[in-house]
């Protein structure tokens, strides 16, 4: 006999639940904070990949996330604080609007 052929783990998990139904590659919350830090940008090749439930669940995370920040005050005389804080609420509410328009794009 030939030597035994491996399965990896991302192919196993299609064969298994099938193209449609992987899992998230991160969790939501784990997706928003990588937003808002700059990690990750959302634009349409990166949406084709999530289904609806999982923008559903990326949104109430970024939403979360986006009043949380306003939610935070900081020392008016720092103004690299503030900067960042302004760049992180910058980068959700692009997301929010690259999502909203995918949606809009799909309903048609």
């Amino acid at each position: 006999m030939g030597p035994r052929r491996e399965v990896s783990r991302n192919r196993l998990t299609r064969l298994v639940l099938g193209p449609m139904l992987r899992p998230m590659a991160a969790p939501a919350w784990k997706a928003a904070s990588d937003l808002s830090d700059g990690y990750l940008t959302l634009n349409v090749v990166s949406l084709k990949k999530y289904e609806g439930h999982e923008l559903d669940a990326l949104q109430k995370e970024i939403e979360k996330l986006s009043r949380d920040l306003r939610g935070q005050v900081g020392p008016q005389d720092d103004a690299e604080a503030a900067q960042s804080k302004h760049r992180k609420l910058l980068r959700l509410t692009q997301a929010t609007a690259v999502i909203q328009g995918w949606r809009a794009r799909m309903k048609r």
